[in-house]
């Protein structure tokens, strides 16, 4: 692939936009999901062969952790982004399997949570993300089965 910087886009009213280039490296990089926490704004994405996280802090990005990695020749990509209690919550694909990680710094560090089973890429298959409240749910669709889990945002490990 060739070298792409990510770059987020802005408006205050929903007519005019601002381009907001950040900072980037010789890696490829792709914003594909952003949320606020604590009325900042974190985005998540690829970063090279894996993926990570970037800040919003008044009007700078700043690169944040990484987490995960991308399998050789496949499509990596992030579904799903949400948060609730300060807590981040991301499902991507690597492009053989999909996973969720968690983050309770803004993006800075990231850990694994297990799926309550595994769920390859494909077309047919997803993992999906909503936190109502306090509580974060979990959707899955394996190919065969489709499932739904639910637990208070507290409980997701740290």
């Amino acid at each position: 692939r060739i070298d792409r910087d990510p770059v987020a886009w802005s408006s205050a009213d929903g007519r005019t936009w601002q381009r907001t280039a950040l900072p980037g490296t010789d890696r490829y990089e792709e914003l594909q999901r952003v949320v606020l926490v604590d009325g900042a704004a974190v985005a998540v994405g690829l970063r090279g062969a894996a993926f990570g996280a970037w800040r919003r802090d008044g009007d700078r990005w700043a690169a944040a952790g990484g987490f995960g990695g991308a399998a050789p020749s496949q499509v990596p990509s992030v579904d799903g982004l949400v948060t609730a209690g300060g807590r981040l919550v991301a499902a991507v694909s690597d492009g053989k399997s999909r996973s969720v990680w968690t983050s309770v710094d803004r993006g800075g560090s990231w850990r694994r949570m297990e799926l309550p089973g595994p769920v390859p890429a494909g077309a047919d298959r997803d993992v999906a993300l909503a936190a109502v409240g306090e509580r974060l749910w979990i959707f899955t669709d394996d190919g065969v089965r489709s499932a739904a889990w639910s637990a208070p945002m507290l409980a997701v490990p740290r």
